[in-house]
C-alpha cells in the first residue's frame, strides 16, 4: 500500500494497523510481501487503484 510520500508498506490483511515492513519502491514491497509468506499479494497504489500481483521469479516462499 502506497502513501502520499511514495513509501510502500506491506500489511497483513488481518492486522492492517501495523505494517509488516516499509519500502521506498513498489518492487521491494512486493518482494517483501511474498517473503513474508503471503498466499496472494494485492497492490494498492496511492490513487486508490488495486491489482493482484503475480509471484516474482526467484522469490523464496516461506511456509506457515
Amino acid at each position: 500500500m502506497a502513501d502520499a510520500q511514495g513509501h510502500w508498506r506491506v500489511l497483513d490483511d488481518e492486522a492492517e494497523s501495523r505494517p509488516l515492513s516499509e519500502h521506498t519502491t513498489a518492487t521491494d514491497a512486493e518482494r517483501a510481501a511474498w517473503r513474508h509468506g503471503a498466499a496472494s499479494v494485492l497492490i494498492h497504489d496511492r490513487y486508490g487503484r488495486t491489482h493482484d500481483a503475480l509471484p516474482i521469479a526467484g522469490t523464496r516462499f516461506r511456509t506457515r
